[in-house]
């Protein structure tokens, strides 16, 4: 794939520079956002509970989570289309249920559901910047220089920084635009299949917040050997508002301008203003956290050992574009021009909760309290629950068998092998994706795809393991297949 010396690239096809991506509707009148809300309301209660599980748990265990403000969010991302509201809403909460594991239904702080992952939110890799674009959309800055090792972590600071950004109520609604800087030394083999899928596709399958564009600068060798995989996690609406920049430092920003990304709104990698302290950030953030309990996402009905609880992060009306969030503390922020001064793993965790849990309740331990439970005492009731206890004797009982017996060792295509495993996800999460490029975007690489005289029948085309992608092909049906069967016969 050749990439211009200089300037924007568009490697997947999209509008000339200036063309702005799309933006939300105008603002409805409360008739119509009002007639919206009760259809989705009345919609919702016609999904069959096995569908919504995760969000059901979630209400049960704290109502505040899926109040009017949280449903009126997934409407605005989808222009008010009620279907399509709703089946973002469902999505949301079995991805936040897969992301969070068993701390899914606390409240996504930093002394809540991200209390394990301070230490990774401060490496820096990804940060969200205090200015919007000029459009008024979030920021979010990645730079795989810093990066944690595992996937993981980085999926769930990547939720974190998209609940603070969506506590501007106009950020919220206009999206935000992704910004990162490739390093030079990277190979093939950091590349993450499953942080590229949670980055560029699944955020904006399932947030009430939009993605809206992607700049990638300074791509290095190892981009046209990813491109495949990367385009396979993008829908189309993503794939015409994917860009690369390359070029000199003083043409990269030239470009970044075009498109809505002047020099005010860049950090100092870049050679901009914006200076940013994740430790101070993360300081500032326990600050307005700690003293909120559950603030943001648990209703006053659901028990508290804190006081001065907080409105919804949606509810705020903020109509400044100036700073993300204008409730947050920017003392982490320095201006070049006045540097005195302070401004305003790669698999699925384990610990995911069973549908028993989602599902066998029936006793919750908040209802009927008067004060908010802090993330602690959330966390505790969760392991209390009958499900909770089944889960632990049988992973108890697990353990016993796994030393009684050796492990079969990893063979490539067969269940240990987290690419399949994420193959059989990525395919899941798009039907219309076909199988090699769920192949591709989980991991797998085929040098020659696209060589001359390849054929996929024949087995010409081998990854990297000499494994034809024909049979790759053939154990991700089967796994499918499986997959599918075991639905039907819980059903």
């Amino acid at each position: 794939m050749a990439q211009p010396r200089d300037g924007a690239f568009l490697p997947f096809g999209a509008p000339a520079p200036g063309t702005p991506a799309p933006s939300p509707r105008d603002e409805p009148s409360p008739a119509v956002e009002g007639d919206a809300l009760r259809a989705l309301k009345e919609a919702l209660a016609n999904v069959p509970h096995e569908e919504k599980a995760s969000l059901v748990h979630a209400q049960r265990l704290a109502p505040g989570l899926v109040d009017d403000e949280h449903l009126r969010g997934f409407l605005w991302a989808e222009n008010f289309d009620v279907d399509l509201a709703l089946a973002r809403l469902v999505r949301y909460w079995e991805q936040r249920r897969k992301v969070f594991g068993d701390k899914f239904a606390l409240p996504l702080t930093l002394n809540g559901a991200l209390r394990d992952d301070i230490d990774t939110l401060k490496l820096g890799f990804l940060t969200l910047l205090p200015v919007p674009d000029e459009e008024g959309r979030a920021i979010i800055y990645y730079t795989n220089e810093k990066n944690p090792s595992s996937a993981d972590e980085k999926i769930r600071v990547l939720w974190y920084l998209l609940h603070v950004a969506m506590e501007d109520r106009n950020v919220a609604k206009k999206g935000y635009v992704i910004l990162a800087k490739s390093s030079q030394n990277k190979s093939l083999s950091d590349f993450q299949p499953k942080w590229a899928l949670a980055l560029g596709g699944t955020a904006d399958r399932v947030f009430p917040i939009r993605w809206r564009m992607g700049h990638v600068l300074h791509a290095n060798a190892t981009f046209p050997f990813i491109s495949n995989a990367i385009k396979a996690v993008l829908n189309q609406g993503q794939r015409r508002a994917f860009i690369l920049h390359n070029g000199s430092d003083e043409s990269v920003r030239a470009s970044l301008a075009q498109y809505g990304l002047p020099k005010r709104c860049l950090p100092t990698d870049l050679d901009g203003p914006i200076s940013v302290s994740m430790d101070a950030f993360v300081k500032e953030r326990l600050a307005i956290e700690g003293g909120a309990s559950a603030s943001n996402e648990i209703s006053e009905s659901v028990p508290s050992s804190r006081s001065n609880p907080a409105k919804s992060t949606l509810a705020d009306d903020m109509t400044s574009k100036s700073r993300i969030p204008s409730k947050v503390a920017l003392s982490h922020v320095v201006s070049e021009a006045s540097e005195n001064s302070t401004a305003g793993g790669n698999t699925v965790p384990n610990n995911v909760l069973s549908n028993e849990a989602l599902t066998g309740l029936d006793s919750n331990p908040f209802v009927g309290n008067a004060s908010t439970p802090s993330a602690e005492d959330v966390a505790n009731a969760l392991a209390q629950t009958p499900a909770a206890a089944q889960k632990k004797k049988r992973d108890e009982s697990n353990l016993d068998e796994g030393r009684k017996r050796p492990r079969p060792k990893a063979h490539p295509g067969r269940h240990g092998d987290p690419r399949m495993n994420l193959a059989v996800e990525t395919k899941i999460a798009n039907p219309s994706m076909t199988h090699a490029d769920a192949l591709i975007a989980a991991g797998y690489v085929f040098p020659d795809v696209n060589g001359p005289g390849k054929k996929l029948a024949a087995g010409a085309v081998v990854d990297a393991d000499g494994v034809s992608l024909y049979q790759r092909r053939n154990q991700l049906i089967r796994r499918l297949r499986l997959v599918r069967k075991k639905l039907e016969q819980e059903m």
